[in-house]
């Protein structure tokens, strides 16, 4: 649907429109931070899921000599364009991660990106909308925690980073959130480490199932309140050719 699907649609960038000055500022802000820092050297990169762009700069669009957006939505590829006038940018709007076939999740995205060997990937807040657009099925959740197993050894020669929703709810994170290491945390550890012992509420989970034993360049935490009283413990990743 366009006017509203489980990952954007227009209601999406009418919430997005309406907080993204005040009640999203310090999460936009640390992205744009992390990936300023992160792809300093990095010529041409393909932004997944990039929406209208609302974590870019206009100046850090403009380092790259070649940009090419993966995302279906037709209102993202309208607003994106709106913000960034580049002929540097290509859109790609065909589903590459599902399709009608029953293959294996993400075969059409790891199909792509061998014929874009010199690009670094961006996931933008992708990961962790994936489990919205499978069904309930057992053997569509073991597919997707496949494709997220599988996930770093398909990136392992390209730099890449992906931010993503790991938990979210009504609880807040507490203020230890800015936490850094170079694996990932598991959703109970980030549970007892992100928010209070004596809470009571319900976190929903992501299901971003990145292997737990892999070396990341770094992994930060921290917190996104997407509307009044609903926040999203972010996990950001990055590896480095």
């Amino acid at each position: 649907m366009i006017f509203r699907n489980p990952t954007g649609g227009l209601f999406y960038f009418i919430r997005a429109y309406r907080y993204k000055k005040k009640l999203w500022k310090s999460y936009l802000d640390q992205v744009a931070k992390k990936i300023q820092n992160d792809f300093q050297e990095s010529k041409k990169i393909i932004l997944v899921g990039p929406s209208a762009g609302f974590s870019f700069s206009k100046k850090w669009i403009k380092q790259f000599e070649e940009v090419i957006c993966v995302d279906i939505d037709p209102f993202a590829c309208l607003l994106f364009k709106m913000r960034f006038e580049s002929e540097k940018i290509k859109w790609v709007r065909k589903n590459l991660f599902f399709d009608s076939k029953g293959k294996e999740i993400g075969r059409g995205f790891f199909d792509f990106l061998e014929k874009h060997p010199n690009h670094a990937v961006l996931f933008c807040n992708f990961l962790g909308q994936m489990k919205l657009l499978i069904s309930d099925s057992e053997a569509e959740s073991l597919k997707l925690k496949k494709f997220f197993m599988n996930l770093p050894s398909q990136m392992t020669k390209r730099t890449w980073a992906s931010f993503h929703d790991k938990l979210s709810g009504e609880l807040k994170p507490n203020e230890k959130v800015q936490y850094k290491t170079t694996q990932l945390l598991g959703e109970q550890a980030c549970a007892k480490i992100f928010y209070q012992k004596s809470a009571n509420g319900e976190l929903i989970s992501h299901q971003v199932d990145l292997p737990l034993d892999f070396l990341f360049t770094h992994v930060t935490y921290f917190s996104w309140e997407i509307s009044p009283g609903v926040y999203h413990l972010i996990e950001y990743v990055h590896s480095r050719s």
